[in-house]
């Protein structure tokens, strides 16, 4: 049997004509700022937090009991910023898990920081890059988080994930994991607009609904003020420490740097 697939789309700017063509029962729209178009229906008001990362956690959670056959989680610009009008088209008619991507479209590969999968689909160095751009808050980098969500000893050196997060996934994918689990993952993403942890969920969202890798301890209770506390001590206690160690690293190389220029030039 051939389901129909249902959008679940997150919008914060851009296009959204192509959402027109949909029936209105087969997509939602969470908005995270104004939309100015009538012809628009099923839309749902969001904070701008979490990037389309909440969006998708807040649909998974709000129809875990009843999901969709196939859902298309995708931004509302995936075409022409990610795949090209015909790659989406394609994807969308998939049955099964599918990263919506297109080789060379996204990132320009650049080995051994980016590389092409045996799938032709993208990964990339597991080096937490992006957090000096957006700081985290509870979790100082990818490992840490990766360790926390799920029950492993081993972290990967590299991550497999489509850039942007778009992708389509059938009902028992989403169900590898338990309502728990993905009410978690959006209060971790929930404290910012430009929030580091979504980065984290959009490079693990393959191995949360591709794989057998079983549920961190934390990740079976709910995580309350308390625990988020905690966390967002343990981190920030992390990032200052680090911060400590790469400026006595710096201090050390200007003093010896400043030594070996003395002792060729003179005196500085």
């Amino acid at each position: 049997m051939t389901f129909k697939p249902f959008y679940c789309i997150s919008y914060y700017e851009g296009d959204l004509s192509w959402v027109e063509l949909l029936p209105h029962d087969q997509y939602i729209v969470y908005a995270k700022s104004n939309i100015n178009n009538v012809k628009i229906t099923n839309i749902q008001k969001k904070t701008n937090v979490g990037y389309n990362i909440e969006s998708y956690l807040t649909f998974i959670i709000d129809r875990y009991e009843n999901l969709p056959e196939i859902t298309i989680f995708c931004k509302n610009n995936v075409v022409g910023r990610h795949v090209s009008e015909k790659i989406f088209q394609k994807c969308c008619a998939s049955q099964i898990f599918t990263p919506i991507e297109e080789p060379g479209k996204w990132e320009q590969l650049s080995f051994p920081v980016s590389v092409a999968s045996n799938d032709g689909g993208y990964l990339e160095l597991n080096n937490s890059w992006y957090t000096k751009k957006y700081p985290p808050k509870y979790f100082s980098n990818y490992n840490d988080f990766y360790s926390y969500i799920f029950d492993v000893t081993i972290c990967p050196s590299y991550l497999r994930f489509a850039p942007g997060a778009n992708y389509v996934v059938a009902k028992e994918n989403i169900l590898n994991r338990s309502k728990i689990f993905y009410i978690n993952l959006r209060s971790l993403v929930s404290h910012a607009s430009l929030c580091c942890e979504a980065h984290y969920v959009e490079r693990s969202l393959v191995a949360i609904w591709s794989s057998n890798i079983s549920e961190g301890i934390a990740m079976k209770t709910i995580l309350d003020a308390k625990a988020l506390a905690d966390l967002e001590a343990k981190c920030s206690s992390e990032l200052s420490q680090k911060g400590r160690f790469i400026k006595m690293v710096k201090s050390a190389v200007f003093t010896r740097f400043s030594k070996l220029l003395s002792q060729l030039c003179g005196p500085i």
